[in-house]
């Protein structure tokens, strides 16, 4: 469940980012021109609200990568990420060993909780375990 969260914080961060810059870059590149056309595009009687339009649109968009830039460092989701599939490879290594007997049941039950205890941050309802001798 982290990786699409994950996924989709870092999208919103670079999408916020690029507006931002996108926003800044249309007056700073052309320059009266630029504000001219957008004023007739709009329709503003003043081209003073073409840059409070643009200023605005830059703040919130900055506030926004700031924000998801936070939470991205925050909740640290490529540690986490890297945890679950490292645990997601034992819990497969025990199934494989279950399901040929080289391991026992009590043994594969210590392993299991060990591995578990390594991902607290996973919610168990999303943990689909195979059944013994059930198909892959």
């Amino acid at each position: 469940m982290a990786r699409p969260r994950s996924t989709a914080w870092v999208h919103i961060n670079i999408a916020s980012s690029t507006l931002v810059a996108a926003v800044a870059a249309g007056p700073a590149a052309g320059g009266e021109t630029f504000t001219s056309d957008l004023q007739s595009a709009l329709s503003l009687p003043e081209d003073s609200l073409v840059y409070q339009l643009l200023c605005a649109i830059a703040l919130v968009m900055s506030v926004a990568a700031a924000i998801t830039a936070a939470v991205i460092r925050v909740c640290d989701y490529p540690s986490r990420i890297a945890a679950a599939e490292a645990c997601r490879g034992e819990l497969d290594a025990l199934h494989v060993q279950l399901q040929f007997g080289t391991l026992t049941v009590t043994r594969a039950a210590e392993r299991l909780a060990k591995e578990v205890a390594l991902v607290p941050f996973v919610d168990d309802t999303d943990i689909a375990i195979p059944r013994v001798g059930a198909a892959c």
